[in-house]
């Protein structure tokens, strides 16, 4: 058997012999063409440029369509029936592969071998799936519909690059059958959705068939076969297959228990938690609000631990096998994924990027079951679950080949969860549980004000972006700013009445010095002449104050700007190149 002839190809080529017309088998994945040179009663001209220029089309047609490997076999009509329809080729494949390589933009590569089928020399083109849109050398592009090849429009030309630049995977045809799916996993997908349906008031009824059911998630193809997102959500174990591995270290730094998880995403998802929960402490500390009700504080909170979970199911690259790894601690949870940040994401906008999805299909249907949020969502909640249970937020390091996320239960500052659960009492409470209030509240309970760069920082938002939600709040009186200028922010009177602490300052309270050291902190260089104007602090008493902080090694002169005079620019250390 000839390797370089895929099963249904041969089969097609059986049907012919026997006395079947090509044509009857051409489809979206298979051309056949008879070599020019070859033509019975009559010598074609110029036979090379014809079967260059055939090939040139059908290959920019399949690797423009999502149809999968195309192939073209040449050296078969296919207009004549039975051993007369082979009429064979004597075109070298590397020669055919150069020109289309060479004909194509970008440059396509093709599998072009030489095959025998009953004797007959034939050539096969393997057109793989495509990564771009592809055209010939002169803008022309094509896609393959049925057994035609169709001229693209401009606006088919965008869509092709738009998906293509972000690949969904998980909406390829499967090769698994209904039949095939774990029914564990089909009664579990139907228990969320219907307690999804009832959280949202609609109807919990949900299919008790898997087809039904399927097809009410999305998960299936056009014409009722199944995807990838299926496949993924409700699939069986593969022998030797690991989807997830989870590594529990009883101590820092310890030799881990390994357990390693394969099947349906959905029993996985559970799976996963329950190992978390399992391994991780419930209580590692108590905080008590207000009205006298003590809270326990657990390692890890359930909310970041589902969304840190949940995030790495649906974002990583289904397109590779490595597992997603969970390395647990008792004090340190990291989630290793493989593949990039979606499309459109980078790790400093993390909070705010509305980006595209890698795999739409598969998002829709996890959405659709309450596994996971809109686009942006699951980090929002990460960082709220960690910061209003008095924890650092999330480290996050990505590169073209993984993410890893990294949530610390470090020691909980109670006196902060407690100051939270009294400013609930005095402020609605959606806008003190906003990510964005959250962190913006976390900095001013340590530091007497935040500056404009520090939110815009922190945030991860614009400049326009950070002045407006400082705007909204001071409207409801949860900050104020210190100056007209309005770059600058501290609690108010009423905040921290709130609070009844003594973590943050008001607006008399600020020292100068504060104000030089917070604005050092945010990256800002500060003169001599800003600190009067900001402060109307005596020009004398700022001088000795960066005396002070030079001489405390806090602040330096900037060696880029003037070194004398109410100018100079002064500097963190740490911002020097």
């Amino acid at each position: 058997m000839d390797p370089h002839l895929p099963d249904d190809v041969r089969a097609a080529l059986e049907e012919i012999w026997r006395g079947a017309k090509a044509s009857e088998f051409e489809d979206e994945n298979l051309e056949f063409k008879e070599d020019p040179s070859r033509l019975s009663g009559k010598k074609a001209k110029a036979p090379e440029a014809k079967i260059v220029e055939f090939a040139l089309t059908e290959a920019i047609c399949f690797a423009n369509s999502d149809g999968g490997d195309g192939y073209i076999v040449i050296g078969v009509a296919d207009r004549s029936r039975g051993p007369e329809a082979f009429t064979g080729t004597d075109i070298e494949p590397l020669w055919l592969q150069k020109k289309v390589f060479d004909g194509t933009l970008p440059h396509l590569h093709v599998d072009v071998a030489e095959a025998t089928f009953r004797d007959v020399r034939l050539v096969v083109v393997r057109v793989p799936p495509g990564l771009s849109l592809y055209t010939r050398t002169n803008g022309a592009a094509y896609a393959r519909h049925g057994t035609s090849c169709v001229p693209l429009t401009e606006d088919q030309r965008t869509a092709i690059r738009d998906r293509r630049t972000n690949p969904d995977m998980t909406a390829l045809r499967s090769a698994l059958a209904v039949t095939d799916l774990d029914p564990l996993a089909i009664n579990r997908g139907r228990a969320l959705l219907a307690q999804k349906r009832m959280a949202a008031g609609e109807s919990p009824a949900v299919p008790e068939q898997p087809l039904p059911f399927l097809r009410e998630l999305g998960v299936l193809t056009t014409d009722g076969e199944l995807t990838r997102a299926a496949e993924l959500l409700f699939g069986p174990k593969a022998a030797h297959q690991v989807r997830l591995r989870h590594l529990h270290r009883s101590v820092p730094g310890g030799e881990p228990t390994v357990t390693d998880l394969g099947g349906s995403l959905i029993l996985i998802f559970d799976r996963a938690q329950d190992l978390v929960r399992r391994h991780g402490s419930p209580e590692i500390a108590r905080v008590q609000l207000p009205g006298g009700q003590e809270v326990p504080v657990p390692a890890f909170p359930d909310r970041a631990v589902d969304e840190v979970v949940s995030n790495a199911l649906v974002h990583r690259d289904w397109a590779i096998s490595p597992p997603i790894v969970i390395d647990q601690s008792p004090r340190v949870l990291k989630v290793w994924s493989p593949g990039p940040l979606p499309h459109g994401v980078t790790v400093d906008r993390l909070l705010t990027t509305q980006s595209t999805p890698r795999n739409n299909l598969l998002m829709a249907a996890m959405r659709a079951l309450g596994l996971a949020e809109e686009t942006s969502r699951g980090f929002d909640r990460m960082w709220s679950a960690m910061i209003a249970t008095g924890r650092p937020a999330p480290e996050v390091d990505a590169d073209d080949f993984h993410v890893e996320v990294v949530i610390a239960a470090a020691r909980p500052d109670l006196t902060f969860v407690a100051a939270l659960a009294r400013l609930r009492e005095a402020f609605p409470v959606e806008t003190i549980d906003a990510v964005s209030t959250l962190i913006v509240l976390h900095h001013l309970f340590h530091s007497p004000m935040i500056t404009l760069h520090q939110v815009r920082t922190k945030t991860q938002t614009t400049a326009i972006e950070a002045v407006q939600s400082m705007h909204w709040l001071s409207e409801i009186q949860l900050v104020q700013p210190i100056s007209e200028r309005a770059e600058e922010w501290v609690l108010t009177s009423q905040a921290r009445t709130a609070i009844g602490g003594s973590h943050a300052a008001d607006v008399t309270s600020i020292s100068v010095l504060d104000w030089i050291e917070e604005r050092l902190r945010s990256g800002h260089p500060v003169t001599n002449r800003s600190v009067v104007e900001a402060t109307g602090a005596d020009s004398r008493e700022v001088t000795a104050l960066f005396a002070h902080l030079r001489t405390a090694g806090r602040a330096v002169k900037d060696p880029a700007g003037p070194s004398r005079g109410a100018n100079v620019r002064w500097i963190a250390p740490g911002s020097m190149q």
